[in-house]
Protein backbone atom coordinates (compact mmCIF):
# COMPACT_ATOMS: atom_id res chain seq x y z
CA UNK A 1 0.00 0.00 0.00
CA UNK A 2 0.67 3.83 -1.23
CA UNK A 3 2.08 6.29 1.97
CA UNK A 4 -0.09 8.83 0.77
CA UNK A 5 1.08 11.04 4.02
CA UNK A 6 4.95 10.96 2.79
CA UNK A 7 3.72 12.11 -0.99
CA UNK A 8 1.74 14.74 -0.08
CA UNK A 9 1.57 15.58 3.29
CA UNK A 10 -0.65 18.99 3.12
CA UNK A 11 -3.34 16.93 1.78
CA UNK A 12 -5.42 14.44 3.09
CA UNK A 13 -6.18 11.73 0.92
CA UNK A 14 -9.09 8.99 1.48
CA UNK A 15 -8.99 6.34 -1.60
CA UNK A 16 -13.07 4.67 -2.13
CA UNK A 17 -13.62 1.75 -4.28
CA UNK A 18 -17.24 0.77 -6.28
CA UNK A 19 -17.58 -2.60 -7.40
CA UNK A 20 -19.87 -2.25 -10.24
CA UNK A 21 -19.82 0.44 -13.16
CA UNK A 22 -23.46 1.29 -13.07
CA UNK A 23 -23.42 2.15 -9.35
CA UNK A 24 -20.47 3.95 -10.21
CA UNK A 25 -22.22 6.41 -12.67
CA UNK A 26 -25.00 7.07 -10.85
CA UNK A 27 -23.40 7.91 -7.69
CA UNK A 28 -21.37 10.52 -9.62
CA UNK A 29 -23.48 11.75 -11.85
CA UNK A 30 -23.10 15.20 -11.06
CA UNK A 31 -19.23 15.07 -11.99
CA UNK A 32 -19.97 13.74 -15.83
CA UNK A 33 -18.52 10.89 -14.80
CA UNK A 34 -19.90 7.70 -17.10
CA UNK A 35 -19.20 3.85 -16.70
CA UNK A 36 -16.18 3.94 -18.58
CA UNK A 37 -14.20 5.90 -16.40
CA UNK A 38 -11.72 3.86 -14.27
CA UNK A 39 -11.66 6.36 -11.18
CA UNK A 40 -12.92 10.10 -10.01
CA UNK A 41 -11.30 12.65 -8.32
CA UNK A 42 -13.21 14.75 -5.85
CA UNK A 43 -11.54 18.06 -3.97
CA UNK A 44 -13.49 18.54 -0.96
CA UNK A 45 -11.40 21.69 0.00
CA UNK A 46 -10.01 21.70 3.54
CA UNK A 47 -11.27 18.25 4.36
CA UNK A 48 -9.15 17.20 1.63
CA UNK A 49 -10.03 14.61 -1.65
CA UNK A 50 -11.68 12.05 -2.33
CA UNK A 51 -9.97 9.10 -5.00
CA UNK A 52 -13.02 6.91 -5.85
CA UNK A 53 -12.38 3.74 -8.10
CA UNK A 54 -14.77 1.82 -10.78
CA UNK A 55 -13.38 -1.30 -9.82
CA UNK A 56 -15.14 -3.13 -12.41
CA UNK A 57 -13.50 -0.66 -15.34
CA UNK A 58 -10.12 -1.23 -13.67
CA UNK A 59 -10.59 -4.78 -13.97
CA UNK A 60 -11.60 -4.60 -17.42
CA UNK A 61 -8.60 -2.39 -18.46
CA UNK A 62 -6.09 -5.06 -16.23
CA UNK A 63 -7.65 -8.04 -18.43
CA UNK A 64 -7.38 -6.26 -21.60
CA UNK A 65 -3.83 -5.31 -20.91
CA UNK A 66 -0.94 -7.26 -21.13
CA UNK A 67 -0.41 -7.78 -17.37
CA UNK A 68 -3.31 -9.83 -17.12
CA UNK A 69 -1.16 -12.99 -16.41
CA UNK A 70 1.77 -11.33 -14.41
CA UNK A 71 0.11 -9.34 -11.75
CA UNK A 72 -2.70 -8.21 -9.88
CA UNK A 73 -4.97 -5.23 -11.04
CA UNK A 74 -3.87 -3.48 -7.95
CA UNK A 75 -1.02 -2.60 -9.75
CA UNK A 76 -3.43 -0.61 -11.90
CA UNK A 77 -4.95 1.19 -8.64
CA UNK A 78 -1.71 2.09 -7.24
CA UNK A 79 -0.67 3.70 -10.22
CA UNK A 80 -3.76 5.89 -10.86
CA UNK A 81 -3.28 6.90 -7.11
CA UNK A 82 -0.01 7.99 -8.20
CA UNK A 83 -0.58 10.01 -11.41
CA UNK A 84 -3.15 11.88 -9.19
CA UNK A 85 -0.91 12.24 -6.47
CA UNK A 86 2.14 13.71 -8.34
CA UNK A 87 -0.62 16.02 -9.57
CA UNK A 88 -1.59 17.22 -6.39
CA UNK A 89 2.05 17.69 -5.29
CA UNK A 90 3.51 19.60 -8.34
CA UNK A 91 0.15 22.07 -8.66
CA UNK A 92 1.32 25.23 -9.06
CA UNK A 93 0.60 27.13 -5.71
CA UNK A 94 -1.78 30.52 -5.87
CA UNK A 95 1.13 32.50 -3.76
CA UNK A 96 3.38 31.91 -7.24
CA UNK A 97 0.95 33.18 -9.63
CA UNK A 98 2.68 35.98 -12.20
CA UNK A 99 1.26 37.48 -14.98
CA UNK A 100 2.39 34.57 -17.36
CA UNK A 101 0.47 32.12 -15.66
CA UNK A 102 -2.63 34.24 -15.07
CA UNK A 103 -2.50 34.77 -18.77
CA UNK A 104 -2.54 30.77 -19.04
CA UNK A 105 -5.59 30.62 -16.61
CA UNK A 106 -7.45 32.39 -19.47
CA UNK A 107 -6.43 30.67 -22.07
CA UNK A 108 -7.14 27.47 -20.84
CA UNK A 109 -10.97 28.35 -20.90
CA UNK A 110 -10.81 29.85 -23.99
CA UNK A 111 -8.64 27.26 -26.45
CA UNK A 112 -10.12 23.55 -26.23
CA UNK A 113 -6.37 22.83 -28.15
CA UNK A 114 -4.25 24.64 -25.73
CA UNK A 115 -5.67 22.92 -22.84
CA UNK A 116 -4.93 19.16 -23.91
CA UNK A 117 -1.68 19.82 -24.90
CA UNK A 118 -1.20 22.03 -21.10
CA UNK A 119 -2.93 19.10 -19.57
CA UNK A 120 -0.32 16.28 -21.49
CA UNK A 121 3.04 18.56 -20.74
CA UNK A 122 1.55 18.98 -17.53
CA UNK A 123 1.09 15.49 -16.18
CA UNK A 124 4.27 13.92 -17.66
CA UNK A 125 5.95 16.91 -15.75
CA UNK A 126 4.20 15.82 -12.57
CA UNK A 127 5.25 12.41 -12.65
CA UNK A 128 8.68 12.93 -13.99
CA UNK A 129 9.67 15.01 -10.87
CA UNK A 130 7.74 12.23 -8.62
CA UNK A 131 9.72 9.46 -9.97
CA UNK A 132 12.73 11.46 -9.27
CA UNK A 133 11.76 12.52 -5.31
CA UNK A 134 10.35 9.11 -4.92
CA UNK A 135 12.07 6.55 -7.72
CA UNK A 136 10.72 3.61 -5.95
CA UNK A 137 7.40 4.31 -7.51
CA UNK A 138 8.47 4.49 -10.93
CA UNK A 139 7.77 0.80 -11.71
CA UNK A 140 4.46 1.20 -10.95
CA UNK A 141 3.95 4.12 -13.46
CA UNK A 142 5.92 2.23 -15.90
CA UNK A 143 3.81 -0.71 -15.59
CA UNK A 144 0.74 1.43 -15.60
CA UNK A 145 1.44 3.84 -18.41
CA UNK A 146 2.70 0.41 -20.88
CA UNK A 147 -0.72 -1.47 -20.38
CA UNK A 148 -2.80 1.55 -20.32
CA UNK A 149 -3.05 5.25 -22.04
CA UNK A 150 -5.52 7.72 -21.21
CA UNK A 151 -6.76 9.98 -24.45
CA UNK A 152 -8.24 13.43 -23.70
CA UNK A 153 -8.21 13.92 -27.31
CA UNK A 154 -11.84 12.72 -28.01
CA UNK A 155 -13.16 16.08 -26.37
CA UNK A 156 -12.06 17.83 -29.48
CA UNK A 157 -15.34 16.54 -31.43
CA UNK A 158 -17.42 18.67 -29.35
CA UNK A 159 -15.80 21.99 -30.75
CA UNK A 160 -16.83 21.10 -34.58
CA UNK A 161 -14.51 20.00 -37.70
CA UNK A 162 -12.27 23.60 -36.95
CA UNK A 163 -10.84 21.34 -33.99
CA UNK A 164 -11.74 17.66 -34.55
CA UNK A 165 -8.76 17.87 -37.80
CA UNK A 166 -6.30 18.10 -34.95
CA UNK A 167 -7.54 15.05 -33.00
CA UNK A 168 -4.37 12.67 -34.72
CA UNK A 169 -1.98 15.45 -33.76
CA UNK A 170 -3.05 15.50 -30.11
CA UNK A 171 -2.99 11.60 -29.96
CA UNK A 172 0.35 11.42 -31.71
CA UNK A 173 1.72 14.34 -29.34
CA UNK A 174 -0.17 12.20 -26.18
CA UNK A 175 1.91 8.62 -27.28
CA UNK A 176 5.58 10.73 -27.98
CA UNK A 177 5.09 12.80 -24.21
CA UNK A 178 3.75 9.50 -22.22
CA UNK A 179 6.00 6.85 -24.06
CA UNK A 180 8.03 8.28 -26.41
CA UNK A 181 6.62 6.72 -29.44
CA UNK A 182 6.89 8.39 -33.04
CA UNK A 183 3.17 8.23 -34.98
CA UNK A 184 3.24 7.50 -38.56
CA UNK A 185 -0.42 8.85 -38.87
CA UNK A 186 0.62 12.15 -38.71
CA UNK A 187 3.31 14.95 -40.56
CA UNK A 188 7.05 13.85 -39.23
CA UNK A 189 7.54 17.98 -38.82
CA UNK A 190 5.56 18.20 -35.85
CA UNK A 191 7.15 15.34 -34.03
CA UNK A 192 10.53 17.50 -34.77
CA UNK A 193 9.44 20.59 -33.66
CA UNK A 194 7.37 19.00 -30.52
CA UNK A 195 9.90 16.89 -29.66
CA UNK A 196 12.87 18.87 -27.96
CA UNK A 197 9.95 21.24 -26.18
CA UNK A 198 8.31 17.83 -24.88
CA UNK A 199 11.85 17.43 -23.52
CA UNK A 200 12.07 20.51 -22.04
CA UNK A 201 8.65 21.06 -20.30
CA UNK A 202 8.93 17.31 -18.85
CA UNK A 203 12.37 17.98 -17.07
CA UNK A 204 11.93 21.34 -15.82
CA UNK A 205 9.07 23.45 -14.51
CA UNK A 206 5.73 24.99 -15.21
CA UNK A 207 6.91 27.90 -16.87
CA UNK A 208 8.70 25.76 -19.79
CA UNK A 209 5.20 23.57 -19.82
CA UNK A 210 3.16 27.07 -20.39
CA UNK A 211 5.73 28.19 -23.37
CA UNK A 212 5.74 24.49 -24.78
CA UNK A 213 2.11 24.57 -24.96
CA UNK A 214 1.41 28.28 -26.75
CA UNK A 215 4.34 27.03 -29.27
CA UNK A 216 2.96 23.76 -30.12
CA UNK A 217 -0.72 25.45 -30.27
CA UNK A 218 1.35 27.94 -32.49
CA UNK A 219 2.47 25.42 -35.10
CA UNK A 220 -0.83 23.40 -35.41
CA UNK A 221 -2.66 26.43 -36.15
CA UNK A 222 -0.22 27.82 -38.82
CA UNK A 223 0.22 24.24 -40.28
CA UNK A 224 -3.74 24.01 -40.41
CA UNK A 225 -4.06 24.21 -44.42
CA UNK A 226 -1.29 20.94 -44.78
CA UNK A 227 -3.05 19.18 -42.07
CA UNK A 228 -6.69 19.92 -43.63
CA UNK A 229 -4.84 18.43 -46.95
CA UNK A 230 -3.55 15.49 -44.83
CA UNK A 231 -7.01 14.84 -43.34
CA UNK A 232 -8.46 14.94 -46.71
CA UNK A 233 -6.27 12.38 -47.81
CA UNK A 234 -6.56 9.71 -45.01
CA UNK A 235 -10.30 10.09 -45.13
CA UNK A 236 -10.28 9.41 -48.89
CA UNK A 237 -7.96 6.61 -48.37
CA UNK A 238 -10.57 4.98 -45.31
CA UNK A 239 -6.94 5.39 -43.01
CA UNK A 240 -7.44 7.75 -40.57
CA UNK A 241 -8.45 6.16 -36.90
CA UNK A 242 -9.24 8.34 -33.74
CA UNK A 243 -8.42 6.42 -30.59
CA UNK A 244 -10.53 5.08 -27.98
CA UNK A 245 -10.24 6.58 -24.36
CA UNK A 246 -8.49 3.57 -23.05
CA UNK A 247 -5.72 1.40 -25.10
CA UNK A 248 -3.69 -0.73 -24.10
CA UNK A 249 -0.08 -2.28 -24.46
CA UNK A 250 2.04 0.87 -25.65
CA UNK A 251 5.75 0.47 -26.63
CA UNK A 252 7.92 2.95 -25.25
CA UNK A 253 12.21 3.63 -25.74
CA UNK A 254 14.45 3.94 -22.93
CA UNK A 255 15.85 6.87 -21.75
CA UNK A 256 19.41 6.38 -23.20
CA UNK A 257 18.12 6.56 -26.39
CA UNK A 258 15.68 9.34 -25.23
CA UNK A 259 18.67 11.50 -24.00
CA UNK A 260 20.63 10.96 -26.97
CA UNK A 261 17.55 12.39 -29.35
CA UNK A 262 17.38 15.03 -26.92
CA UNK A 263 20.86 16.13 -27.76
CA UNK A 264 21.20 14.88 -31.91
CA UNK A 265 18.01 14.96 -33.07
CA UNK A 266 17.63 17.27 -36.30
CA UNK A 267 15.18 17.25 -39.16
CA UNK A 268 14.40 13.65 -40.35
CA UNK A 269 17.09 11.71 -37.60
CA UNK A 270 14.39 11.73 -35.01
CA UNK A 271 12.40 9.06 -37.00
CA UNK A 272 15.43 7.19 -37.84
CA UNK A 273 16.69 6.86 -34.10
CA UNK A 274 13.50 6.22 -33.05
CA UNK A 275 12.78 3.58 -35.12
CA UNK A 276 16.66 2.05 -34.36
CA UNK A 277 15.32 2.34 -30.50
CA UNK A 278 12.37 -0.52 -31.62
CA UNK A 279 14.42 -3.22 -31.83
CA UNK A 280 15.14 -4.82 -28.15
CA UNK A 281 18.73 -5.46 -28.87
CA UNK A 282 21.46 -4.72 -30.72
CA UNK A 283 24.57 -6.22 -31.88
CA UNK A 284 28.25 -4.22 -31.92
CA UNK A 285 30.00 -3.92 -35.09
CA UNK A 286 33.96 -6.49 -34.55
CA UNK A 287 32.89 -8.32 -32.03
CA UNK A 288 29.25 -9.89 -31.84
CA UNK A 289 28.18 -9.03 -28.39
CA UNK A 290 25.28 -7.81 -27.75
CA UNK A 291 24.73 -4.77 -26.25
CA UNK A 292 23.40 -4.38 -22.82
CA UNK A 293 19.48 -2.36 -22.84
CA UNK A 294 17.91 -1.20 -19.96
CA UNK A 295 14.73 1.15 -19.84
CA UNK A 296 15.72 2.94 -15.74
CA UNK A 297 18.77 4.82 -16.27
CA UNK A 298 17.98 7.23 -13.23
CA UNK A 299 16.63 4.10 -11.02
CA UNK A 300 20.37 2.92 -11.42
CA UNK A 301 21.92 6.27 -10.70
CA UNK A 302 20.66 6.67 -7.62
CA UNK A 303 21.38 3.12 -6.40
CA UNK A 304 24.37 3.23 -6.93
CA UNK A 305 24.68 6.54 -4.94
CA UNK A 306 22.81 4.68 -2.14
CA UNK A 307 25.23 1.54 -2.41
CA UNK A 308 28.60 4.05 -2.22
CA UNK A 309 27.15 6.56 -0.60
CA UNK A 310 30.08 6.57 2.06
CA UNK A 311 32.74 6.16 -0.48
CA UNK A 312 31.08 9.43 -2.43
CA UNK A 313 31.18 11.43 0.72
CA UNK A 314 34.53 11.04 1.63
CA UNK A 315 35.78 11.51 -2.10
CA UNK A 316 33.66 14.71 -2.04
CA UNK A 317 35.64 15.94 1.15
CA UNK A 318 38.94 15.11 -0.83
CA UNK A 319 37.61 17.33 -3.86
CA UNK A 320 36.42 20.18 -1.34
CA UNK A 321 40.23 20.19 0.24
CA UNK A 322 41.75 19.99 -3.18
CA UNK A 323 39.74 22.44 -5.09
CA UNK A 324 38.91 25.30 -2.34
CA UNK A 325 41.17 27.04 -0.70
CA UNK A 326 41.18 30.33 1.45
CA UNK A 327 41.83 34.02 0.85
CA UNK A 328 43.20 37.03 3.59
CA UNK A 329 41.00 39.65 2.57
CA UNK A 330 41.89 43.07 4.16
CA UNK A 331 38.73 44.67 5.32
CA UNK A 332 37.14 48.06 7.25
CA UNK A 333 35.16 45.03 8.84
CA UNK A 334 35.48 41.94 10.59
CA UNK A 335 38.38 40.11 12.63
CA UNK A 336 41.08 42.41 13.72
CA UNK A 337 44.61 40.72 13.34
CA UNK A 338 47.06 40.91 16.20
CA UNK A 339 49.31 42.47 13.30
CA UNK A 340 47.27 45.17 13.06
CA UNK A 341 46.82 46.18 16.58
CA UNK A 342 49.55 49.17 15.70
CA UNK A 343 47.79 50.40 12.62
CA UNK A 344 44.35 50.17 13.90
CA UNK A 345 45.68 52.54 17.31
CA UNK A 346 47.12 54.98 14.90
CA UNK A 347 43.99 54.83 12.46
CA UNK A 348 41.69 56.20 15.74
CA UNK A 349 44.40 58.77 16.52
CA UNK A 350 44.34 59.88 13.04
CA UNK A 351 40.85 59.43 12.53
CA UNK A 352 42.10 57.67 8.93
CA UNK A 353 39.65 54.99 7.30
CA UNK A 354 41.74 52.08 7.44
CA UNK A 355 41.45 48.53 6.49
CA UNK A 356 42.62 46.97 9.83
CA UNK A 357 40.35 44.41 9.75
CA UNK A 358 40.95 40.93 7.92
CA UNK A 359 38.56 37.95 7.05
CA UNK A 360 39.13 34.80 5.22
CA UNK A 361 36.57 34.55 1.74
CA UNK A 362 36.76 31.17 -0.06
CA UNK A 363 38.25 31.36 -3.91
CA UNK A 364 36.16 30.61 -6.76
CA UNK A 365 36.43 26.93 -7.77
CA UNK A 366 37.15 26.69 -11.57
CA UNK A 367 38.05 22.67 -12.60
CA UNK A 368 37.25 20.72 -15.34
CA UNK A 369 36.75 16.89 -15.10
CA UNK A 370 37.05 14.29 -17.98
CA UNK A 371 35.95 10.51 -17.34
CA UNK A 372 36.60 8.28 -20.55
CA UNK A 373 34.76 4.72 -20.16
CA UNK A 374 35.85 1.67 -21.89
CA UNK A 375 32.34 0.14 -22.96
CA UNK A 376 34.62 -2.20 -25.40
CA UNK A 377 33.35 -6.23 -25.17
CA UNK A 378 36.64 -6.69 -22.83
CA UNK A 379 34.93 -4.90 -20.28
CA UNK A 380 31.50 -7.13 -20.41
CA UNK A 381 32.05 -9.32 -17.19
CA UNK A 382 33.00 -5.82 -15.27
CA UNK A 383 30.55 -3.31 -17.33
CA UNK A 384 28.68 -3.08 -13.50
CA UNK A 385 31.65 -1.86 -11.66
CA UNK A 386 32.90 0.69 -14.57
CA UNK A 387 29.10 2.30 -14.66
CA UNK A 388 29.72 2.49 -10.49
CA UNK A 389 33.06 4.25 -10.48
CA UNK A 390 32.11 6.51 -12.85
CA UNK A 391 28.69 7.46 -11.10
CA UNK A 392 30.96 7.55 -7.93
CA UNK A 393 33.15 10.69 -9.61
CA UNK A 394 30.07 12.92 -10.75
CA UNK A 395 28.41 12.50 -7.56
CA UNK A 396 31.44 13.62 -5.42
CA UNK A 397 31.64 16.68 -7.24
CA UNK A 398 28.21 17.34 -8.38
CA UNK A 399 27.29 19.84 -5.82
CA UNK A 400 30.78 21.91 -6.10
CA UNK A 401 30.20 25.17 -8.25
CA UNK A 402 32.69 25.44 -10.43
CA UNK A 403 33.79 21.97 -11.39
CA UNK A 404 32.16 20.89 -14.53
CA UNK A 405 32.25 17.43 -15.82
CA UNK A 406 31.75 15.88 -19.31
CA UNK A 407 31.55 11.85 -19.37
CA UNK A 408 32.73 9.99 -22.84
CA UNK A 409 32.09 6.31 -23.88
CA UNK A 410 34.72 4.66 -26.03
CA UNK A 411 35.05 1.44 -27.59
CA UNK A 412 33.87 0.93 -31.49
CA UNK A 413 32.38 4.65 -31.64
CA UNK A 414 32.74 7.77 -29.16
CA UNK A 415 29.38 8.28 -27.61
CA UNK A 416 29.15 11.47 -25.26
CA UNK A 417 26.57 10.93 -22.28
CA UNK A 418 27.44 14.26 -20.31
CA UNK A 419 28.25 17.49 -22.00
CA UNK A 420 29.99 20.16 -19.59
CA UNK A 421 27.11 22.52 -19.36
CA UNK A 422 24.87 19.70 -19.41
CA UNK A 423 23.64 18.29 -15.34
CA UNK A 424 24.29 14.61 -14.23
CA UNK A 425 20.15 14.33 -13.75
CA UNK A 426 20.08 14.92 -17.56
CA UNK A 427 22.83 12.32 -18.40
CA UNK A 428 22.64 8.83 -19.07
CA UNK A 429 25.01 6.21 -17.64
CA UNK A 430 24.16 2.41 -16.83
CA UNK A 431 26.69 -0.83 -17.47
CA UNK A 432 27.26 -1.47 -21.01
CA UNK A 433 29.64 -2.92 -23.10
CA UNK A 434 30.53 -4.58 -26.73
CA UNK A 435 32.75 -3.65 -29.63
CA UNK A 436 35.89 -3.20 -30.51
CA UNK A 437 38.41 -0.60 -28.31
CA UNK A 438 39.46 2.52 -30.01
CA UNK A 439 40.80 5.03 -27.65
CA UNK A 440 42.39 7.67 -30.81
CA UNK A 441 38.61 8.93 -31.72
CA UNK A 442 37.89 9.67 -28.16
CA UNK A 443 41.36 12.02 -28.22
CA UNK A 444 40.61 13.64 -31.07
CA UNK A 445 37.20 14.84 -29.77
CA UNK A 446 38.54 16.06 -26.67
CA UNK A 447 40.88 18.29 -29.13
CA UNK A 448 37.41 19.92 -30.38
CA UNK A 449 36.32 20.57 -26.94
CA UNK A 450 36.39 23.86 -25.43
CA UNK A 451 38.23 23.51 -21.39
CA UNK A 452 37.63 26.74 -19.16
CA UNK A 453 38.82 25.29 -15.79
CA UNK A 454 42.39 26.65 -14.43
CA UNK A 455 42.46 23.44 -13.02
CA UNK A 456 41.54 20.23 -15.19
CA UNK A 457 41.98 16.50 -14.86
CA UNK A 458 41.21 13.53 -16.70
CA UNK A 459 40.11 10.19 -15.88
CA UNK A 460 40.42 7.36 -18.15
CA UNK A 461 38.69 3.86 -16.94
CA UNK A 462 40.12 1.09 -19.50
CA UNK A 463 41.24 -2.03 -18.81
CA UNK A 464 44.02 -0.99 -21.17
CA UNK A 465 43.31 -3.15 -23.81
CA UNK A 466 43.00 -0.61 -26.32
CA UNK A 467 43.70 -1.41 -30.42
CA UNK A 468 45.54 1.94 -31.73
CA UNK A 469 47.09 2.17 -27.57
CA UNK A 470 50.54 3.43 -29.62
CA UNK A 471 48.76 6.18 -31.51
CA UNK A 472 46.21 6.66 -29.05
CA UNK A 473 48.53 7.06 -26.23
CA UNK A 474 50.95 9.96 -28.23
CA UNK A 475 47.75 12.13 -29.23
CA UNK A 476 46.93 12.36 -25.02
CA UNK A 477 50.21 13.11 -24.11
CA UNK A 478 49.98 15.63 -26.38
CA UNK A 479 46.72 16.85 -25.72
CA UNK A 480 47.22 16.95 -21.76
CA UNK A 481 50.45 18.94 -22.61
CA UNK A 482 48.81 21.13 -24.53
CA UNK A 483 45.65 21.88 -22.45
CA UNK A 484 47.19 21.71 -19.30
CA UNK A 485 45.36 18.78 -18.24
CA UNK A 486 46.48 15.77 -15.91
CA UNK A 487 45.63 12.14 -16.77
CA UNK A 488 44.59 9.21 -14.62
CA UNK A 489 44.72 5.64 -15.66
CA UNK A 490 42.28 3.61 -13.72
CA UNK A 491 41.25 -0.58 -14.23
CA UNK A 492 38.30 -1.10 -11.95
CA UNK A 493 37.79 -5.15 -13.31
CA UNK A 494 40.00 -7.96 -12.96
CA UNK A 495 42.33 -6.95 -15.55
CA UNK A 496 45.04 -4.21 -16.05
CA UNK A 497 47.36 -3.46 -18.76
CA UNK A 498 49.72 -1.16 -20.44
CA UNK A 499 50.14 0.73 -17.06
CA UNK A 500 45.87 1.20 -15.82
CA UNK A 501 46.18 0.69 -12.24
CA UNK A 502 44.11 -2.11 -11.03
CA UNK A 503 42.01 -0.61 -8.16
CA UNK A 504 38.38 -2.25 -6.87
CA UNK A 505 35.60 0.48 -7.45
CA UNK A 506 34.87 0.19 -3.23
CA UNK A 507 39.02 1.73 -3.20
CA UNK A 508 38.52 4.09 -6.32
CA UNK A 509 37.88 7.53 -3.64
CA UNK A 510 41.21 6.29 -1.98
CA UNK A 511 42.78 6.01 -5.29
CA UNK A 512 41.64 9.64 -6.73
CA UNK A 513 42.57 11.34 -3.23
CA UNK A 514 46.08 9.89 -3.46
CA UNK A 515 46.53 11.36 -7.38
CA UNK A 516 44.80 14.31 -6.26
CA UNK A 517 46.90 14.92 -3.23
CA UNK A 518 50.04 13.83 -4.81
CA UNK A 519 49.46 17.18 -7.22
CA UNK A 520 48.80 19.27 -4.42
CA UNK A 521 45.81 21.15 -3.21
CA UNK A 522 45.02 24.58 -5.69
CA UNK A 523 46.63 27.72 -5.21
CA UNK A 524 44.22 29.73 -8.53
CA UNK A 525 43.45 33.04 -7.55
CA UNK A 526 40.07 34.50 -8.37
Amino acid sequence: MINLSVICPEMAVRVLRVEKKKEFAALYASQEIDEDSPFVFIDNGQEGCDICFNIEKVKQLHAESWLKNRVDYEVLIDGFIIKQIARLRYTVKRDTFDERFQTHIIKIKESPLYYIIYENLFSAMNEYNLCFDFPELARILELLNSAVMFSGTSRLKAFGPGFELFIPYMTALEKLIRYNYVSGEVDISFINFCLPLCLSAKRTNYVNVISASNLIEEWLFEAKSMIVRRAEKAANAGTQKINPPYSKDIKSVTDRELDEIDRNAQGLSVRSKLEDVAKEVGLQAGTGRVKHKTNDTSLFFLDTVRKYHKEISELEYVFKRAFTSMKIVDSFDGDINMNKQQAAYLASITREETKVFQYYRKKKVSVDIVILRDVSGSTHKFEKEYAEGLIEILAAVNSFKGIRTMEIDFGGEVRMNKDFDQTVEMASIFPVSGGGTSLLPAVRFLFRQTFKGKRRLLFILSDGEINDREQADWELDDFCTKNNVNAVKVALGAFANNGYEQIHVRNLHKFIAKKILEQGVTDETE
